[in-house]
C-alpha cells in the first residue's frame, strides 16, 4: 500500500491542499445553517463586535448617537442658559458584528455557485445569528455590508457586516414564571426581564382580569370581559395581541392604562392576579 492509498483511507490532507471542512474554534450559523459546514470551503476567521458597547448620550448642550456603524455628534447649545449642562438621557446603539471569512472553490463555476448560496443564506430581512463558541445565545441582525479587501482566483477573503438593532444577545432557552393569585419573581438575571408571552388560566367566574407587577407598578388590565372557570387569556407581548382561549381577539377589553409594550420584572418583584393561574415566559438577554 503506497502513501496515496493511506491518505485516501484515513482522509488525510496533503500539505499543499486546503481541507474542505475544518473544525475551527468558531463557526458562523445563520438561521440554523452552519455556513462553515454547508458551503464547499467556507471558513470563519475572526468575529468582532461582541465585546463592550457604549451608549448614546443626549444632554442640553450635546448629542452623540451611533447608527450604521458610525458616530454622529451635534451641539444643542443655546445662549443665556447658564453654565451647567444637564443629562437628558442615554440609550443603547445598534450592535455591529463583523465576521471575517475565507471562501474557496476548486474552479470558477463552483466559486460562483458558492457565492450564490452565500447570498441566499444571508437574504432574510432579519436573521438569527449564532456562533459555535457561544452556543447558548443568539443575536438578531440584518446583513448590511461586505468588505472585500482580498480576492484571487476562486478564493475570497472578506468581512460580512451585520447590524443588530437590538444589541443584546438572547438566550435560546425559554424560561417560565408561574404563580396562582400571588407570586414572587425569583429568577436572577443580569438585566431586567421583559416577558415574551403570558397564559392566564381563569379559576373562577370573572368580569375583570388584573395582572399586576405590584413592585414596579406595571399592570395588564382587562375590563368588562366575561370569563368562566377554565377560560384562558393568551397574551403575546412581542406581537401586541390578546386572545381568549387562544382564538377570539379580545384586545378591545384592554384598559388604556395597561403596560403591554414593556411588561417585565426584576429579581424579587411581587405579582398578583386574583382568581387566576399565570404563566409568564421569557428569554434572558445579555450584552
Amino acid at each position: 500500500m503506497d502513501y496515496k492509498e493511506v491518505i485516501r483511507m484515513y482522509d488525510f490532507t496533503q500539505i499543499d491542499e486546503t481541507p474542505r471542512f475544518r473544525d475551527m474554534s468558531i463557526q458562523l450559523i445563520v438561521n440554523g445553517v452552519n455556513l462553515d459546514r454547508t458551503l464547499y470551503d467556507f471558513t470563519t476567521l475572526t468575529v468582532t463586535g461582541r465585546e463592550l458597547i457604549g451608549r448614546n448620550i443626549k444632554t442640553q448642550d450635546f448629542e452623540s448617537i451611533t447608527g450604521g456603524g458610525k458616530q454622529q455628534s451635534s451641539r444643542n447649545y443655546k445662549e443665556n442658559r447658564g453654565d451647567t449642562n444637564k443629562l437628558i438621557g442615554t440609550s443603547l446603539p445598534s450592535r455591529h458584528l463583523k465576521v471575517e471569512f475565507m471562501l474557496k472553490a476548486p474552479d470558477n463555476e463552483s466559486f460562483i455557485r458558492e457565492c450564490e448560496k452565500l447570498n441566499y443564506y444571508l437574504r432574510e430581512q432579519e436573521s438569527r445569528i449564532e456562533f459555535t463558541d457561544d452556543v447558548d445565545f443568539y443575536y438578531e441582525g440584518t446583513f448590511t455590508s461586505v468588505d472585500i479587501p482580498t480576492m484571487t482566483s476562486n478564493t475570497l477573503v472578506a468581512t460580512l457586516g451585520f447590524e443588530c438593532v437590538n444589541p443584546h444577545k438572547i438566550s435560546k432557552q425559554t424560561r417560565s414564571f408561574t404563580f396562582t393569585n400571588k407570586g414572587v419573581f425569583k429568577h436572577k438575571t443580569l438585566y431586567p426581564t421583559v416577558f415574551n408571552k403570558a397564559v392566564i388560566t381563569v379559576n373562577e367566574t370573572l368580569n375583570d382580569v388584573r395582572l399586576k407587577n405590584t413592585t414596579e407598578g406595571l399592570a395588564i388590565l382587562l375590563n368588562d370581559i366575561s370569563l368562566v372557570r377554565g377560560d384562558t387569556i393568551h397574551i403575546d407581548f412581542e406581537e401586541g395581541t390578546i386572545r381568549k382561549n387562544n382564538k377570539q381577539n379580545v384586545i378591545k377589553y384592554l384598559n388604556l392604562r395597561s403596560h403591554l409594550e414593556d411588561y417585565g420584572a426584576t429579581y424579587l418583584d411581587e405579582f398578583s392576579c386574583q382568581g387566576c393561574t399565570v404563566e409568564l415566559t421569557f428569554k434572558e438577554k445579555r450584552l
